[in-house]
């Protein structure tokens, strides 16, 4: 990863949520670490796991490391959930607890396009701009732009410099 940081503006690596040595590599070499989250218990609890990894390993490279927390697949009927309620203030808490967390203002919703992309239909830029894909660009522009301010104000240390 290194021998490539000067070539990409990001490096995206979609890695599973285990502990592993993989795991912690893939931390070892990021400047932001993206969860995503969707209203269940199991995935709540996943994200104080992946808070704790992620600080067990700042804390050992002794760097500034955030973890960015983005609600995904999310639906009308489950932004009615208590689950989806809970969201924010569990990351708070992880917050005020002393995790460098941070939930995303940004949701991306559940989309045809989103299930056509991972389909390998290709990407939002390829498919035919309906009101749905433009709704998709703009969430990810959106997630994207978050990203870019999260990097200058929450203390992302680059490993790269």
């Amino acid at each position: 990863m290194a021998s490539q940081a000067g070539n990409y503006d990001a490096i995206l690596i979609d890695a599973p949520g285990v502990d592993s040595v993989l795991m912690d590599t893939i931390i070892d070499h990021s400047d932001i670490v993206i969860t995503p989250i969707q209203p269940a218990q199991d995935e709540i609890k996943a994200v104080g796991e992946a808070a704790e990894t992620i600080a067990t390993r700042t804390d050992f490279l002794d760097r500034s490391i955030p973890q960015a927390v983005l609600r995904t697949r999310i639906t009308i009927v489950n932004r009615h959930l208590e689950e989806y309620r809970i969201i924010r203030s569990f990351v708070q808490n992880l917050s005020e607890h002393g995790y460098n967390s941070v939930l995303l203002d940004t949701e991306l919703i559940e989309r045809n396009c989103y299930r056509e992309i991972r389909s390998g239909l290709g990407t939002l830029q390829m498919l035919e701009p309906s009101e749905p894909v433009l709704k998709a660009r703009a969430e990810v522009n959106a997630f994207v732009e978050e990203l870019e301010q999260l990097k200058k104000t929450k203390g992302a240390q680059s490993i790269y410099g």
